[in-house]
């Protein structure tokens, strides 16, 4: 690999993170990404306006049977308590349902600037 290109695909994957964090308000790392195996990302979600910060794991469980949907594993982190009941304890969830998940977790967030 070129070291100009490296360099330039780092620039690019930081560029995406920044603009994913914007739109979102979550700022994502990546664990255990290495040579394109599933890994976790540890997740930062802020609501700049209240200053609420909430952080939470998501593990990727592709340890599943041939037919059935991989998972992510949920697992609450600082200030949960801000988050509604049912985001206060670890759960799964597929793939599929990975843009619900991130809707309702942010939306929660931000229950408090809709008014």
């Amino acid at each position: 690999t070129n070291k100009g290109e490296s360099v330039v695909e780092q620039g690019y994957f930081k560029s995406v993170a920044k603009a994913y964090e914007q739109l979102t308000g979550l700022r994502l790392v990546m664990q255990n990404w290495e040579d394109g195996s599933q890994g976790g990302l540890n997740c930062t979600a802020v609501n700049k306006e209240t200053k609420k910060v909430v952080q939470f794991e998501l593990e990727m469980d592709d340890d599943v049977e041939e037919g059935e949907e991989a998972e992510w594993d949920y697992t609450p982190g600082a200030h949960a308590d801000l988050l509604p009941e049912y985001l206060r304890e670890e759960i799964s969830f597929p793939l599929s349902a990975a843009p619900k998940f991130v809707t309702r977790l942010v939306d929660a967030l931000c229950e408090d600037t809709k008014k």
